[in-house]
């Protein structure tokens, strides 16, 4: 729709129908949108719509990926493509065949989808919020500090580990808290 709401149009259309459309992102270059699906009949997880034709299809190359490093149900919760490098995708997801008390396949992860690998940036049973810099150079997210309490962390695009960030508030775990995105300079300036 424009933004005073005229012209509204229904976008998917195509092979695979959207099943409970949970949450949205825009993708770089404004062509495509990321869907989470809380689907009940195999939808679940990330759908891409194209907003010119209404086309919904998968990102295959994060799925092959996800294959070939033993992911047997992986459910990808959100996916954010880096806005400098198209080729780079932030995701935070779940195996669901693993038993709950297994963190090591769920997590927030980089992906690189022309070299097909996998690298994890924290391993957190529910992925919280998270950002691209403007940059394309950091990752900025939520999650619980060694303290339990909910705080800002920032992990670079080159994954490797994370720092947290000092000088922000830190609140209860059962609080809301969020990174604004899809970029989160205006949070977090460098």
């Amino acid at each position: 729709m424009n933004p005073d709401g005229s012209e509204q149009r229904r976008l998917s259309r195509g092979e695979f129908p959207l099943e409970n459309p949970a949450a949205l992102w825009w993708l770089p270059g404004g062509r495509e949108i990321a869907v989470w699906e809380m689907g009940t009949g195999g939808g679940t997880g990330i759908s891409l719509v194209d907003v010119r034709s209404g086309a919904v299809t998968r990102p295959a190359e994060l799925y092959s990926i996800l294959d070939a490093e033993g992911y047997l149900a992986p459910c990808v919760n959100s996916y954010l493509v880096n806005p400098v490098r198209g080729d780079l995708v932030a995701c935070a997801l779940y195996d669901l065949a693993s038993s709950p008390g297994d963190l090591s396949k769920n997590g927030l992860f980089l992906v690189n989808l022309v070299e097909g690998t996998l690298v994890g940036i924290k391993p957190v049973q529910f992925p919280a919020s998270y950002a691209w810099s403007a940059d394309g150079n950091y990752l900025y997210f939520t999650d619980r500090s060694s303290e339990g309490r909910y705080c800002f962390f920032r992990a670079g695009s080159g994954g490797g580990g994370y720092e947290r960030l000092g000088g922000l508030p830190e609140i209860p775990w059962d609080e809301d808290m969020a990174c604004q995105g899809p970029y989160a300079d205006f949070l977090f300036p460098h």
